[in-house]
């Protein structure tokens, strides 16, 4: 299972560049809002696409819309199937991020 963690963390982590952030939601959520900097890998194909690109020693920080929503913990469980072990959960998600007031962006 993966780790949770807060904010402060997944600024850190990322200030540092020693994590890859993704959003686990669908395409068309990415494109209306995401955490700047992070990737869109939709839940369904999460898998497939993270064998493909990253090693199973990468850190991988997952994402979703806030609390409520399980899908990046869904994901964390898909990936520890596949091999990977540095998996962390921002349980929080975009909304504690937007809430904030920490830079978001828009598109592809």
């Amino acid at each position: 299972m993966a780790r949770v963690v807060d904010r402060t963390e997944v600024e850190r982590l990322l200030a540092e560049g020693d994590a890859v952030l993704i959003e686990v939601m669908p395409e068309e959520e990415f494109r209306r809002s995401h955490i700047a900097g992070a990737v869109n890998i939709p839940l369904e194909r999460i898998g497939a696409t993270c064998r493909e690109r990253y090693r199973t020693d990468q850190r991988l920080i997952l994402y979703c819309a806030d609390q409520a929503c399980a899908a990046s913990d869904l994901a964390a469980r898909k990936l520890a199937f596949f091999g990977f072990h540095d998996v962390l959960e921002y349980g929080a998600g975009k909304q504690d991020w937007q809430d904030a007031g920490l830079p978001m962006d828009s598109g592809p």
